[in-house]
């Protein structure tokens, strides 16, 4: 009668509470992981914005040392004083790549011969000088204009944001040419 008293059970297996508390912390870090890669997601497509804003400013900047030729805009036939890119608040998801036909180093009506579109929900936060920024590059050197001066002080900083977060990237273009990324 005293084995009956001390047999040891011989239980296998989880209880139900054991299970649920697994099961809990698996969800925990789904969800974190979740968490974490849509922000790193978003994070990723701010900083893809950045770089083609950067590309396209190099781009522009190399075709004005080219003196890259460009049917109805920039040709033999069609003279154009070089090249630029137009960034407005009042067109925060988009920006205008342009040749300068009239020589004023800032764009005009008809001159953009390419719109480029940010990403979804990426957006041109603020521009400086505001509302309008136009980089401008003038070839043979390139001379670099932002808003038709070329002078030392004057400079251009472009803000990308992406919609309904803090998240920021900053683009700087001095006259001298060069383009920083913060």
């Amino acid at each position: 009668m005293l084995k009956f008293f001390c047999s040891k059970k011989n239980n296998k297996g989880f209880t139900l509470i054991e299970a649920l508390i697994v099961i809990f912390i698996m969800s925990l870090l789904a969800v974190s992981i979740l968490a974490s890669y849509k922000n790193s997601n978003k994070k990723y497509i701010l900083l893809q914005a950045n770089q083609k804003i950067i590309s396209d400013l190099r781009k522009v900047q190399n075709m004005a040392i080219n003196g890259t030729e460009i049917e109805g805009y920039c040709s033999t036939v069609d003279a154009c004083f070089g090249y630029g890119i137009k960034f407005d608040l009042t067109l925060p998801s988009s920006y205008i790549i342009f040749a300068d036909r009239n020589g004023n180093q800032t764009y005009n009506g008809g001159e953009g011969f390419e719109t480029v579109n940010l990403p979804s929900n990426i957006i041109i936060q603020s521009v400086s000088p505001s509302p309008k920024a136009h980089v401008f590059f003038e070839a043979p050197d390139p001379t670099t204009y932002v808003n038709g001066d070329s002078g030392a002080s004057a400079s251009a900083e472009i803000v990308i944001q992406i919609q309904g977060t803090a998240l920021t990237k900053t683009i700087n273009v001095n006259t001298a040419g060069l383009i920083e990324n913060n």
